[in-house]
């Protein structure tokens, strides 16, 4: 009896050293999974947050080279971290389809008549201002309309960006000047302070990204340039071209001519950019020649 007792008893059951090593392995396998599902959180929260940042500045951006592209003119602004955006139209038909940086149609203003031409100007101010629940910045944005009826903002435009890059270098933006270099100019080119704001064409911006959650700097910054299109195309076709005669050169307003040989002509030639024509040209009635970017040579 005593030996079928010891025989049953020594038949099944683990040794304290098999629990052992056995809690030990459990213990490893459970903190393996753990490090694992939290590495994927933190990867998920990561990515998240660069998904935000990143439709953050396209909408950013996409909303600064809208206004941009449908402005007039860049006025001095009032500190390195502000931007300026004048639209100037004296036609009430030419504000159709403009917005201002709210997205607004001039033409829905209070203020607009357009019997009387529209309005004079509206001028769309971006700055950076702090956010205190997540303590980063946002891109702000503010409207001033000629009555003041209509003014707006500052507004928040879009969370979660700035112009601190973290790098000493910190700007905001960098002004093209209308010339004939001024379209195979680099950025380092560009001007910071110019001295005539009416001869700005260009606007070149950085901003960095930072968690709409945290405010924290996600490490990603963008570069981009959008130019005034009716301002390009106002000085293109607004210049007076010289008038040559025999052997002579004429210099327009917004160019140069040379020429060799005879030219003969009757009316207005209008010329931006650079031309260089070799022979004999006859012109009569009007000719305007708009070279918005780079050169035209004329070999005949």
């Amino acid at each position: 009896m005593q030996r079928a007792f010891s025989r049953i008893h020594g038949s099944g059951g683990f040794t304290l050293i098999e629990l052992m090593v056995g809690l030990v392995l459990g213990l490893l396998l459970i903190g393996a999974v753990i490090s694992v599902f939290v590495s994927n959180q933190e990867t998920y929260r990561l990515k998240a947050e660069l998904d935000d940042a990143q439709e953050a500045f396209r909408f950013g951006s996409h909303t600064l080279s809208r206004v941009i592209r449908q402005g007039t003119a860049i006025e001095e602004p009032e500190n390195d971290e502000q931007l300026r955006v004048a639209m100037r139209h004296t036609e009430a038909e030419d504000w159709t389809g403009v917005k201002d940086c709210l997205g607004r149609s001039i033409t829905d203003y209070d203020d607009f008549d357009a019997d009387a031409g529209g309005l004079d100007e509206v001028v769309n101010i971006f700055s950076f201002r702090d956010n205190p629940d997540h303590g980063g910045q946002d891109l702000a944005c503010e409207v001033e309309a000629p009555d003041g009826s209509d003014n707006a903002g500052p507004r928040t435009l879009v969370e979660g960006l700035s112009n601190d890059l973290g790098t000493g270098d910190d700007w905001f933006v960098r002004y093209g000047m209308s010339g004939e270099t001024f379209w195979r100019q680099s950025l380092s080119d560009w001007e910071e302070d110019p001295d005539t704001w009416a001869d700005v064409r260009s606007v070149a911006i950085q901003l960095a990204m930072q968690s709409r959650r945290s405010g924290e700097d996600i490490g990603r910054s963008s570069l981009f340039a959008a130019t005034m299109r009716d301002a390009v195309f106002a000085s293109a076709n607004g210049g007076t071209g010289g008038n040559g005669g025999g052997t002579g050169g004429g210099n327009g307003a917004n160019g140069n001519g040379d020429e060799t040989g005879t030219a003969t002509t009757t009316g207005t030639v209008t010329t931006t950019g650079t031309a260089t024509t070799t022979g004999t040209v006859t012109t009569t009635g009007t000719a305007g020649l708009a070279a918005v970017a780079g050169k035209r040579v004329l070999n005949r």
